[in-house]
């Protein structure tokens, strides 16, 4: 018979993997954002874009690990296997957010990557309306 403690390591277990499934993906997006800008921005500014971008993802990544053993609900001490649609798109947010910020000192992007930093601003704020909602319909 599995102990509490083992049940608990077990899930903490699988939440450190669905981290390192999203550091993946976190690290796709970043190669190919900066592979996408080098090809139609200076080099100089698409490598700035990846310092800060990275830099903000770096730290998305660090409190998304450090708050793992915070996937519980209010009141209750055991954590939860998944995570939930609202954290889901909280974490979604926090790397669109990260790719809004590489922007942030560069100039203009050219041609139709100027409309980029509004796009992600835009996605971002649907986020930050969706991921509370999400939180509360789905408990």
């Amino acid at each position: 018979m599995e102990t509490a403690y083992n049940s608990q390591a077990s899930i903490l277990r699988q939440l450190r993997l669905k981290w390192s499934l999203f550091a993946g993906i976190c690290l796709v997006f970043l190669m190919a954002g900066a592979i996408a800008l080098s090809t139609t921005w200076q080099p100089e500014h698409a490598l700035s874009w990846s310092a800060l971008a990275g830099l903000a993802i770096f730290y998305l990544l660090a409190v998304f690990w450090r708050n793992l053993q915070s996937n519980h609900r209010e009141g209750e001490p055991e954590l939860l296997p998944a995570l939930g649609w609202g954290n889901q798109v909280t974490l979604l947010r926090g790397l669109l957010t990260a790719g809004l910020l590489g922007f942030l000192f560069s100039p203009n992007p050219p041609d139709g990557w100027a409309w980029v930093p509004g796009i992600l601003y835009t996605l971002v704020c649907l986020a930050d309306f969706l991921d509370g909602y999400l939180a509360r319909i789905t408990d």
